[in-house]
């Protein structure tokens, strides 16, 4: 990764991360809620991605983003769920993760052993 790269990710993604607490103290957690669904390493990847492998490459990439999309909302339901059973916010996250990585890794090694495109 350049390091131009890597500071736009870093600037871009700190930013959001930075701004998420305050729109939820502020504003309130439905809007806080979209905000953190903001795809900024998407964009930003995407950008990078195009720029050294094509738009080929991020039309793949794209595909297997949408086709990952169901981990995210296992993610999403599972702390969801968690929090409502009243356990603690590390551990309704660490949970969530946990729920992500059983759905993500077996998509993510389906699209590559597909040899790594869709």
């Amino acid at each position: 990764m350049a390091v131009i790269e890597f500071a736009l990710r870093f600037v871009a993604g700190g930013a959001i991360v930075a701004t998420v607490p305050l729109v939820a103290t502020r504003v309130g957690p439905a809007l806080a809620g979209v905000l953190v669904m903001v795809p900024v390493v998407t964009l930003v990847g995407f950008v990078f991605v195009g720029q050294t492998a094509g738009a080929s490459a991020v039309k793949g990439a794209s595909l297997s983003a949408l086709i990952a999309v169901p981990a995210i909302a296992v993610y999403l339901a599972v702390t969801y769920v968690a929090l409502r059973a009243g356990v603690g916010v590390p551990y309704a996250l660490l949970a969530g993760v946990a729920a992500w990585l059983c759905v993500a890794v077996p998509i993510a090694a389906i699209l590559v052993r597909q040899g790594g495109g869709v």
